[in-house]
This record gives structure tokens, C-alpha cells and sequence, in this order.
């Protein structure tokens, strides 16, 4: 197993997939950074920059005061089921970003 963790910055034409092809994960963690100043979105690759279609989790900007920012979060229990990493898009506001951590089996 191998941790992965990388930072996206969006762009303004399309959604960033979150992982090459048949990148196959057990645990998925989602967050938008702190320095966003706008919602994010992850998805399908129907995702749409403002969240309206192809949208599984709406991530909210994160608050100014110091609390926990919201996550998107997939996990295979039991070791047994793993997640097609490179089915799950994000995208928000051009410039900002996420961060994207996910453990490969």
C-alpha cells in the first residue's frame, strides 16, 4: 500500500481528475484548502465548475476561525472493496484548489 498526497489547483476548462486510470484506493480524503474563497465540488467527469451537474459532495469555503473544514471522505472497510480513484473529479473557483490523499493498494 502506498499513501499518496498531492495538492490541486483548479483551471477553468475542465475538472482535474483526482488519479491516473485504474488507480485503485481504499481510503479517499477530499478537502478544500484554507485559503479558498468559494465552495469546491467533487464529482463524476460531468462535474461542472459551479457545482449544478455531475456534483457527489458539495465542499463549503472554509470558515475563518479555526475549525475543522469540511471533507470528502471514502473508505473500503474491511480491506476487502476498493475504489476506482480515478473516477472522482474535483473543481471550484479558477486558482483555488484542494488537497487529495488516498492510499493505493
Amino acid at each position: 500500500m502506498a499513501l499518496v498526497e498531492q495538492i490541486i489547483t483548479f483551471g477553468s476548462s475542465a475538472p482535474t481528475q483526482i488519479a491516473p486510470a485504474d488507480t485503485y484506493a481504499t481510503e479517499i480524503f477530499i478537502e478544500p484548502l484554507r485559503t479558498n474563497t468559494a465552495d469546491m465540488y467533487v464529482g463524476t467527469s460531468a462535474l461542472t465548475q459551479n457545482g449544478s451537474a455531475g456534483t457527489i459532495s458539495d465542499l463549503y469555503q472554509p470558515s475563518s476561525s479555526p475549525t475543522i473544514p469540511d471533507r470528502f471522505e471514502l473508505n473500503a472497510k474491511g480491506g476487502n472493496h476498493n475504489y476506482d480513484a480515478s473516477t472522482i473529479y474535483v473543481w471550484g473557483a479558477t486558482g483555488q484548489g484542494c488537497k487529495v490523499t488516498y492510499w493505493t493498494t
